[in-house]
């Protein structure tokens, strides 16, 4: 025997072997029919044991599906109600929707699972155009920075063009000079030569 038993089916294959049963009691017009059939012989037609067969009943003597006897076995037999829950295979479809509530489960849990990975590759997204602002900002801090240093660097560099034409006008005159003071010096040497020999 399996460790989880499907209760539902094993309930609705109860009810069957009791319709026989309750069948032949209904057709037969003599007392030969017996009500009920044993819990032995329910334990060995459905191949459980006992105390699983207390549990398959409990459910069908709440639903009064099932009423005990011990008038002519120590047994169950099906109750009107009983039989209308077999023939609209009551304990079958209870068996499908649990099925369906599971299969509904698993697709709540896919979807959950599915919104929170949309969630969290929305944060990745978002996380990632932050990011790129971020960048972007500082990409345009420091093309304005680099901007300013350039046009500092311009000025700068105008400044000294501006410095080194002064200084080579400067150094023009200076040697124009020297070149004037180095002629009239050697004027004066000639002259002062000159001088000295007459």
């Amino acid at each position: 025997m399996e460790n989880k038993l499907n209760f539902n089916e094993y309930r609705h294959n109860l009810l069957e072997l009791l319709s026989d049963n309750y069948a032949e009691i209904n057709r037969s017009d003599s007392d030969e029919g017996k009500l009920g059939i044993s819990f032995d012989s329910l334990s060995t037609s459905l191949e459980v044991d006992r105390d699983d067969l207390e549990l398959i009943c409990s459910k069908l003597y709440e639903a009064k599906e099932i009423l005990y006897t011990d008038t002519y076995v120590i047994g169950v037999f099906l109750t009107s109600k009983g039989a209308s829950s077999l023939t609209d295979e009551k304990y079958l479809n209870i068996e499908i929707e649990n099925e369906l509530r599971g299969i509904e489960l698993n697709l709540a849990n896919s979807n959950v699972e599915t919104n929170r990975i949309t969630k969290s590759n929305s944060r990745i997204s978002l996380s990632v155009a932050i990011v790129t602002l971020i960048v972007l900002f500082i990409q345009i801090g420091l093309n304005q920075y680099n901007e300013s240093i350039r046009k500092e660097l311009k000025g700068t560099v105008e400044q000294l063009n501006t410095k080194n034409k002064e200084l080579k006008l400067y150094s023009q005159k200076v040697d124009s000079l020297t070149f004037l003071l180095s002629q009239r010096k050697n004027k004066e040497l000639l002259m002062s030569s000159k001088n000295n020999s007459q």
